[in-house]
């Protein structure tokens, strides 16, 4: 979602409850907190407190995390922490 749209952090929570309802029930989910920079660089205010992403992740059993994909940044860690709730069967 975009940190800097609270209308996109709100579509996530809808998504999600679509995934629980057609995909297995070991579905992995990091939700992704994107476009830092343009939080960063001043460009527009955040939107949406990272306290309220992870706490609405953690309470949906999903990983969170924050990027800029623009930059690069965030993006490995958002891919890795995924894989923290993949059992080792599930990694072949």
């Amino acid at each position: 979602f975009d940190v800097t749209r609270a209308a996109s952090f709100d579509a996530v929570r809808s998504w999600i409850t679509e995934l629980h309802m057609h995909a297995a029930r070991d579905i992995v989910i990091c939700v992704v907190g994107n476009k830092l920079d343009l939080c960063t660089e001043g460009s527009l205010p955040r939107a949406v407190a990272e306290a309220e992403a992870r706490a609405y992740a953690q309470s949906v059993g999903a990983a969170y995390c924050e990027a800029s994909a623009k930059l690069g940044e965030g993006v490995d860690e958002a891919l890795m922490s995924m894989c923290a709730f993949l059992r080792p069967d599930q990694c072949a």
